[in-house]
């Protein structure tokens, strides 16, 4: 018997590439990568903080169309481009705590302090992006 596949389950058997988790990262290193040239590229035509500030909206929206179609294979909705964007206001926020406790309270090299942030982030944002994609889209987007 031949065994079958749930293609409601964003990690459902019969995917072709990794779980969530490893899309989640692959689609971040992407992103990554897409919004530093864009800075980079911005930089001859704008001032640094208004090519940051185009890069990271920008990123926002790719990272939105990646984890929707690519790291949960979720419909998303309205719902969820309205919640996504606070995914990475948190990411921030607490990205940012982490570097201040990073230098300030521990007293840590601060070349160091944003390695310490992604480590902290990176399981937060896919955690909170899972919820806004799959967790949310399973109870009717009741949260």
């Amino acid at each position: 018997m031949r065994p079958t596949t749930q293609p409601d389950r964003p990690d459902g058997p019969g995917r072709t590439v990794g779980g969530a988790p490893v899309r989640f990262v692959m689609s971040g290193l992407f992103v990554t990568a897409v919004t530093f040239l864009l800075y980079v590229g911005l930089l001859t035509f704008v001032p640094y903080a208004a090519a940051y500030s185009v890069a990271f909206v920008v990123g926002i929206g790719i990272a939105y169309a990646m984890n929707r179609f690519f790291v949960f294979r979720s419909g998303g909705g309205v719902g969820s481009m309205v919640l996504f964007p606070l995914v990475y206001v948190v990411q921030y926020l607490v990205g940012l705590l982490v570097v201040m406790v990073w230098v300030d309270v521990l007293g840590l090299p601060e070349v160091f302090a944003s390695l310490a942030a992604i480590a902290v982030t990176v399981p937060i944002t896919y955690l909170l992006s899972r919820w806004v994609f799959v967790v949310r889209g399973r109870s009717g987007g009741q949260p």
